[in-house]
């Protein structure tokens, strides 16, 4: 499991998970109660089919400024453990 810490109460974490025999990648922001002393996900997240990680990851540094700037990697679906 990966994870990007927003704050001290919000992170968001990308897994990959497997429902009803077909694999996905979710990335899914969680929220730290206090009182229970855990993470939980919230409904805020999205799941990505694993062929279509590269395209997304394409779209998101498009988008961001910063895939012209940066050193690109190929990924294949194939890269992807699973």
């Amino acid at each position: 499991m990966n994870e990007l810490r927003k704050n001290d109460t919000t992170k968001i974490v990308v897994q990959k998970k497997e429902y009803k025999g077909h694999k996905y990648i979710d990335i899914r922001t969680y929220f730290f109660d206090k009182s229970a002393q855990k993470w939980f996900p919230t409904k805020k997240g999205i799941t990505i089919a694993p062929r279509l990680v590269k395209e997304f990851v394409d779209i998101v540094l498009a988008v961001s400024g910063e895939k012209d700037n940066q050193r690109q990697e190929n990924v294949k679906e194939e890269d992807i453990p699973f």
